[in-house]
C-alpha cells in the first residue's frame, strides 16, 4: 500500500510542504494506491474541514468518531454506474448531519451537482456541458425541474434565459447539448 501526499494552495495549485506551512490556508491531499482518500483543509495550522472518501466496507460512524474534533467533516461515497460515477456527500458540522449532495461524474468531469435537504428533496441542481474537454455551459433549473438559465462558461456572449431558447437572435439549441440538459431530472444520463 503506497501513500502519496500533495499540498495545494487555495487556487488548487500544488506547492511544496514548506510553502504550505507558511500559508494561512492550504489543503493536504492524501491518496492511497493512487486513489484519493481524504482532503484536509487547514486554517492557521489547524484542520477545520476534512473530505473523506469512504471505501465500500468502511463504517461512516467510526470514521466520524475519528474526526470528532474537526468542525466540518464531509463523508463521500462513490458508486460506479454503467456509464458514470455517482458520488454522495454527507456534511457533518460538529457531529450533526447538516447537508447532502449528489454528483454525477462522466469521463472524469462533473456533469451534474445536486444539493439536497435532509429530507432528500432537491434544493438546487446544476448540470455542466463540456465540449472538447472544456466546460462550455452550466444549466440552472427552476423548482419544477425545468431549465431556467444557460450560462456560457468558456466563450464570449450573453447567458441565455431558457424561456428565450428558439427565439430569433438566441444562438443556442437543445440539439447542441441533448435532452439530458433540458430538465433537472434525470441526474444520471
Amino acid at each position: 500500500m503506497s501513500t502519496n501526499i500533495v499540498y495545494k494552495n487555495n487556487y488548487g495549485i500544488e506547492i511544496p510542504i514548506n510553502q504550505a506551512l507558511q500559508l494561512e490556508e492550504y489543503s493536504k491531499y492524501i491518496s492511497i494506491d493512487n486513489k484519493l482518500k481524504k482532503i484536509e483543509s487547514f486554517e492557521n495550522g489547524i484542520i477545520n474541514n476534512i473530505n473523506y472518501y469512504l471505501d465500500i466496507n468502511e463504517d461512516p460512524a467510526s470514521v466520524l468518531s475519528q474526526y470528532a474534533q474537526i468542525e466540518t467533516v464531509v463523508l463521500i461515497k462513490s458508486e460506479q454506474l454503467f456509464n458514470c460515477v455517482k458520488g454522495e456527500g454527507y456534511t457533518y458540522e460538529n457531529g450533526q448531519l447538516t447537508g447532502r449532495t449528489v454528483s454525477i461524474i462522466k469521463d472524469n468531469q462533473t456533469i451534474c451537482f445536486r444539493l439536497l435537504n435532509l429530507q432528500e428533496q432537491p434544493l438546487r441542481t446544476t448540470k455542466y456541458f463540456y465540449e472538447n474537454g472544456e466546460e462550455k455551459y452550466d444549466f440552472e433549473y427552476n423548482e419544477d425541474g425545468t431549465c431556467f438559465m444557460v450560462y456560457k462558461t468558456n466563450e464570449f456572449g450573453e447567458d441565455i434565459l431558457a424561456a428565450n431558447i428558439g427565439q430569433p437572435g438566441v444562438n443556442f439549441s437543445w440539439d447542441e447539448v441533448g435532452d439530458y440538459y433540458k430538465n433537472a431530472e434525470p441526474i444520471i444520463p
